[in-house]
């Protein structure tokens, strides 16, 4: 007849441990994390996932341009639909797009060596010589 040892505190203790990081982890959601650099400053912008694409606002980069990401999904169940990136430069008669990008049900991988969602891109004034740099790459959040 096979024998029970009693659990050690730091067995317990792991278990507790394990148990607790499983939790947090499940109610973890993705997020774009997109890494801007304009003339040496960077800037790091979460778009986090929304049902309304129209209550994300853009940021500012530098004054001159303005970056907007919108990941569309289900942020209970961490589904990301599509994502569209939107860059403008605020010229003198406003603004004008100058780039978009969509992706259409992306692969959401949040493991740290995965590659980037958009690798990185370069975006340029189409009036003066200003330009700046992004790349997003997803990451976890707390809801």
């Amino acid at each position: 007849m096979p024998t029970h040892s009693p659990a050690t505190p730091f067995a317990m203790v792991a278990l507790t441990i394990a148990l607790v990081l499983a939790c947090a982890s499940a109610h973890a959601v993705p997020a774009l994390r997109c890494v801007i650099d304009s003339t040496g400053e960077t800037l790091t912008h979460d778009a986090r996932i929304t049902d309304n694409p129209y209550t994300v606002q853009p940021v500012s980069v530098n004054r001159h341009f303005r970056f907007k990401a919108v990941v569309v999904g289900d942020a209970q169940t961490g589904t990301v639909e599509h994502v569209q990136l939107y860059t403008r430069y605020q010229g003198a008669r406003g603004p004008v797009l100058l780039h978009q990008v969509g992706y259409t049900r992306p692969v959401v991988s949040l493991s740290p060596q995965a590659p980037s969602l958009t690798g990185l891109q370069w975006v340029y004034s189409p009036e003066r010589e200003r330009q700046f740099q992004f790349e997003c790459r997803w990451h976890e959040v707390q809801p």
